[in-house]
């Protein structure tokens, strides 16, 4: 779970949207999560990279992360 402390809201995500934001605010580049996360799920690094990439657009978009 997420939650937007300003707002109040939970978002819920499963095991792996958990992991990317706890790597990247932890300093791990997008690269290296997926990279992460490839080598621990069965999904091929461009699988794994466009997943991290849109999670972080979903996150974006609901203003939980900003660059």
């Amino acid at each position: 779970m997420l939650l937007d402390e300003r707002t109040g809201r939970y978002f819920q995500v499963n095991r792996t949207g958990a992991i990317i934001p706890k790597e990247l605010m932890a300093g791990s580049s997008v690269e290296r999560v997926a990279a992460n996360l490839a080598r621990t799920y069965p999904v091929t690094p461009e699988e794994a990279s466009h997943g991290v990439k849109r999670l972080l657009d979903q996150l974006t978009e609901e203003a939980l992360v900003v660059s």
